[in-house]
């Protein structure tokens, strides 16, 4: 689980190797979960 961060407001990944299912999940969660990051 990852940590909750109330400031969080851009999140760039450009330079990791995270794959399209991996952002799929991570898109999923930060639609459900988060409250301050802008998609």
């Amino acid at each position: 689980m990852l940590e909750t961060n109330q400031t969080l407001v851009w999140l760039y990944l450009g330079e990791n190797e995270i794959s399209d299912e991996g952002v799929r999940i991570l898109t999923q969660t930060i639609e459900n979960q988060n409250h301050t990051l802008e998609l």
